[in-house]
C-alpha cells in the first residue's frame, strides 16, 4: 500500500505540475500585468465594499437563517440526487489511464480505488472548509453554519460510493434505479413537509445513506466497466476550459464524446434502416431527424434555459409567470428556426428533388417532439404553481396555439428568404408576431386578453378569405 500511495503521489505531483504549465500559459494570452493589476485592485474594492453590505444586513441573514433552517432535510435530498444524476455522465472516482497502467505493474486495482476514494473525501472537506470560511464572513450563527457544513459533507461523501456503482449499470437499469430512488425519496421529503413529526429526519437520512453504503462496500470494485471509467476519467481530468478557450481548441472538431443513452436510440432499428427514396416525407423526416440529433447539444441548452425561465418567473407574480411564457416560446422558436439552415449543408439532401413544401412538413413533423417536450414543461410547471381550473386550461390552450401560430409566421419567412434574398416581411405580419409575444406575456396577469387575440385572428382570417376571393374573381 506505501508503494502504491508513492507512485499515485508522483503521479499526482506530475499532472498538477503539467496543468499549471497550461494556466500559466493560456492566462498569458489572456492577461497582461497591467490588466492583472487593475483587476486586482478592482477585487479588493468589490470584496471591501460586499463586506460591509454583508454587515449591514444582519437582520436580512437572521431572517433567511430562521427559513431555510428547517429546510436541511429537503436539501440534503436534493444535493443526493444531483450526485446520482452525475452518474450518467462520470463515475465520481476518477481512475485515469495513468493509473490503470499502473495495473500493469505490481499494483493492485483495489489499492489505488482506495487511495483515490480517500483522496476524493480529502477533497470534499477542503472544498467545504474553505465556503465555511467565506460563509463565516457573513451575519450567519455558528450554529448553524457548523450543523449545515457537517451534514452536506457528510451526504457528499456518502454518495461517492452509490455514484460510482450506479455508473457501472446498463443504461436502462441506471435510469430505472435513479427513477425509483427519486420516488423515495420524494416520499421521505413529502412525508417530512405533510407530516408535523419532531423527528430528526437529517439524522435519519443521514443513517440510511449510510446503510446503503455498508451495502455497497463489499461489491464495489465488483462488475466494474473499467474501459468506460478511464475514458471518462481522461476526459474530465483533462477538460480545461479556460485553457480550451484560450487555444482554440474548443473550435477544431475533435473526437466526439460517447454517450451511451443517445447512442442506445441512434442504433435502434428505426434508425438502423435504410433511406426510403420514393418516399420524400419519410426520407426528409430522417434527414431532419439525423440534422437536429448533430446538435442534440444545442437542444439541451434551450430545454435548460426554458426550465430555469419559467422556475424563477413563475416563483412571484403572475405578469412575472407570462414573461417567462413569452420567454420560453421565444427561446423554442429562435432555436429551431436557427436548425433549420443545417439541412442544407447535408451533401445527400443536394442530391434529391426539393419540394419546399414537404421539407416545410417534414421539419415541422420532426419539432414536434421536442415542441411536445417544451409544452410539457410549461403545462407542469403552471399546473404546479397555480390553481387548476377552466381558465388556466384555456390560457393553456392559448399558450399551444399561439406558439404553433409564431412558429409556423416565422418559419414561413425564413423559406421565403430561400427564394428571395431580399424579401422584406410585410409590416402586418410583424404587427401580429410582436402583439402575439405581448399577449403571451400579459396572458396570465389578465386572461381577457387573450379573447381580444382570438377576436383578431378571426378578423384577420375573415379579411385574408375575401382578399383571395377578391383576388380569384
Amino acid at each position: 500500500m506505501k508503494k502504491t500511495r508513492r507512485m499515485m503521489r508522483f503521479l499526482k505531483k506530475k499532472r498538477i505540475n503539467k496543468k499549471l504549465k497550461l494556466y500559466k500559459m493560456a492566462f498569458g494570452v489572456a492577461f497582461d500585468w497591467t490588466i492583472s493589476i487593475y483587476c486586482g485592485l478592482f477585487a479588493m474594492f468589490f470584496l471591501i465594499i460586499g463586506f460591509d453590505m454583508l454587515r449591514q444586513m444582519t437582520t436580512v441573514f437572521a431572517n433567511v437563517e430562521t427559513t431555510i433552517d428547517p429546510m436541511l432535510p429537503l436539501v440534503l435530498i436534493g444535493v443526493t440526487l444531483s450526485r446520482l444524476a452525475m452518474a450518467f455522465q462520470h463515475a465520481g472516482i476518477k481512475i485515469t489511464s495513468a493509473e490503470w497502467k499502473l495495473t500493469a505493474l505490481p499494483f493492485s486495482i483495489k489499492d489505488i480505488w482506495y487511495i483515490t476514494f480517500k483522496g476524493i473525501i480529502r477533497n470534499h472537506f477542503i472544498l467545504l472548509l474553505i465556503f465555511l470560511s467565506l460563509l463565516a464572513l457573513t451575519p450567519f450563527s455558528s450554529l448553524f453554519l457548523v450543523k449545515w457544513f457537517c451534514a452536506i459533507f457528510l451526504v457528499l461523501v456518502l454518495t461517492i460510493i452509490p455514484q460510482w456503482r450506479l455508473f457501472q449499470l446498463s443504461s436502462f437499469k441506471k435510469m430505472s434505479v435513479y427513477g425509483l430512488t427519486v420516488v423515495l425519496f420524494g416520499l421521505f421529503g413529502m412525508t417530512y413537509v405533510l407530516l408535523d413529526v419532531h423527528l430528526p429526519f437529517s439524522m435519519l437520512f443521514i443513517l440510511l445513506m449510510a446503510c446503503v453504503n455498508i451495502w455497497l462496500w463489499p461489491k464495489r470494485i465488483e462488475s466494474a466497466n473499467w474501459p468506460q471509467v478511464i475514458e471518462k476519467s481522461d476526459e474530465k481530468e483533462w477538460n480545461m476550459f479556460f485553457v480550451q478557450k484560450m487555444s482554440g481548441m474548443d473550435q477544431l472538431a475533435g473526437k466526439p464524446t460517447k454517450n451511451y443513452i443517445i447512442s442506445t436510440i441512434l442504433t435502434s432499428r428505426m434508425n438502423r434502416s435504410p433511406f426510403p427514396y420514393a418516399k420524400p416525407d419519410r426520407l426528409l423526416r430522417k434527414l431532419w431527424r439525423k440534422t437536429i440529433l448533430t446538435q442534440l447539444k444545442v437542444v439541451m441548452y434551450m430545454l435548460g434555459c426554458i426550465l430555469s425561465a419559467m422556475i424563477v418567473l413563475s416563483l412571484e407574480y403572475d405578469i412575472l409567470q407570462g414573461i417567462g411564457v413569452m420567454l420560453s416560446v421565444f427561446i423554442f422558436i429562435q432555436t429551431m428556426l436557427s436548425l433549420f439552415g443545417l439541412i442544407f449543408t447535408d451533401k445527400l439532401f443536394h442530391s434529391i428533388p426539393w419540394r419546399l413544401d414537404i421539407i416545410k412538413e417534414a421539419f415541422i413533423q420532426t419539432t414536434l417532439v421536442i415542441g411536445v417536450v417544451v409544452f410539457g414543461m410549461i403545462t407542469l410547471i403552471l399546473l404546479v404553481t397555480n390553481d387548476v381550473n377552466l381558465l388556466l386550461m384555456g390560457q393553456l390552450l392559448f399558450i399551444y396555439l399561439a406558439t404553433l401560430f409564431l412558429f409556423k409566421q416565422m418559419l414561413n419567412i425564413n423559406i421565403q428568404k430561400l427564394h428571395n434574398k431580399w424579401h422584406h416581411t410585410p409590416v402586418m405580419n410583424r404587427m401580429w408576431q410582436l402583439i402575439t409575444f405581448v399577449i403571451l406575456a400579459l396572458s396570465m396577469a389578465y386572461p381577457v386578453i387573450i379573447l381580444v387575440w382570438c377576436l383578431g385572428m378571426v378578423t384577420n382570417y375573415i379579411i385574408s378569405i375575401f382578399n383571395q376571393q377578391q383576388l380569384t374573381s
